[in-house]
């Protein structure tokens, strides 16, 4: 059964459902013919480009904000995220903001769902990579210091460091053995 509830800072204007609908609320709106009945209908969620389903609200002020469907829900719902917490999708899908999908949890919780769900960006599948799965494998493998690698490599200090402690791409150098 769809339940609603009112948009927490949007309470006059908005309702969101436990299956993760978004609408609007009939109010008397000021035209330049008088006074018209608006809202009443679902608003079109979109695909944020991080994967997320979001909507756009305005209020009273006119002013517009994107909201995360998924957080709609569980301030609705669940309340504000307590400390330290974020939204988290128990089954990793961005998409599914439905209320039983949805908890507020840390973010080494969150990570460790991602990791389970292979959803988690790391190594080749992070989307800022500059480096490929071979030049990391060669940096790894590579037996002078980092700073004499880093130059070789033409790559920051910092990053070298990270992979040669397997701080970063981890899932590609375990395994691997070094030689010196």
């Amino acid at each position: 059964m769809e339940i609603w509830k009112s948009c927490v800072g949007y309470e006059s204007f908005y309702e969101v459902s436990n299956f993760g609908n978004v609408r609007s609320l009939k109010r008397p709106v000021k035209t330049s013919l008088g006074i018209a009945l608006k809202g009443g209908i679902n608003l079109k969620k979109i695909i944020a480009s991080t994967g997320y389903e979001v909507v756009n609200l305005t209020t009273g002020a006119k002013k517009r904000k994107q909201e995360h469907v998924h957080r709609l829900v569980l301030r609705a719902f669940c309340g504000d995220p307590p400390p330290k917490m974020e939204a988290c999708h128990s089954d990793g899908v961005r998409t599914n903001n439905v209320l039983t999908n949805l908890r507020w949890d840390t973010r080494k919780a969150n990570h460790q769902d991602k990791k389970k769900h292979g959803t988690y960006q790391e190594g080749p599948k992070a989307n800022n990579i500059k480096l490929t799965t071979d030049q990391v494998i060669q940096i790894y493998l590579y037996p002078k210091s980092n700073r004499i690698t880093s130059q070789v490599f033409n790559t920051p200090l910092s990053t070298v460091k990270k992979i040669k402690s397997q701080a970063t791409w981890s899932c590609v150098t375990n395994g691997l053995k070094k030689t010196s």
